[in-house]
């Protein structure tokens, strides 16, 4: 039996905030025949339930890095992939996972967020404390933080970590 796992993007697993336009795609196989390999794929990129990419059945052993050939990904949205892998054996297996692309060009906030930010000052070893306040009105379905620094942050919003991970880089 030929069974698919550890479906990555770029080698993440269902990556949020993806910063590809034309992302690689890999997976791992796995089957209980013996001198099994890979005789060929397809891969579908799906948004919203259009099929936005189908690479076609490609006759290759690659697994890793394979490259996304479709038209340029929109910031901020969430699309699933699959993939569809036939053996050498005729047997086949299909795996799908997830990812959302992040803001792909400054552009893509326009109107629609604020930087936080500040003047540096080069004289001062402290590290700077950014933060903005504001008001959320009517009833919020869904929210995404976009953060960067060049070195280390840690997010709080109502002075609760975002996660549970610090210093990211």
């Amino acid at each position: 039996m030929l069974k698919i796992y550890d479906l990555t993007i770029e080698y993440k697993h269902e990556p949020l905030g993806l910063d590809e336009i034309q992302p690689r795609f890999g997976w791992k196989l796995d089957s209980n025949q013996q001198d099994t390999v890979q005789a060929s794929y397809r891969l579908q990129i799906v948004q919203g339930g259009d099929v936005v990419w189908d690479s076609g059945t490609v006759a290759s052993a690659q697994s890793i890095l394979n490259e996304y050939l479709g038209p340029n990904l929109a910031p901020r949205t969430e699309y699933t992939w699959s993939v569809t892998v036939t053996d050498n054996h005729g047997e086949t297996a299909e795996g799908t996972s997830r990812f959302e692309t992040g803001l792909l060009n400054g552009s893509a906030f326009e109107g629609k967020a604020q930087w936080i930010t500040h003047a540096p000052d080069k004289a001062s070893p402290v590290s700077p404390v950014l933060y903005k306040d504001f008001v959320v009105q009517g009833n919020v379905k869904k929210a995404r933080l976009y953060a960067t620094a060049l070195g280390m942050y840690e997010a709080e919003i109502n002075g609760e970590p975002v996660d549970d991970t610090y210093f990211h880089p």
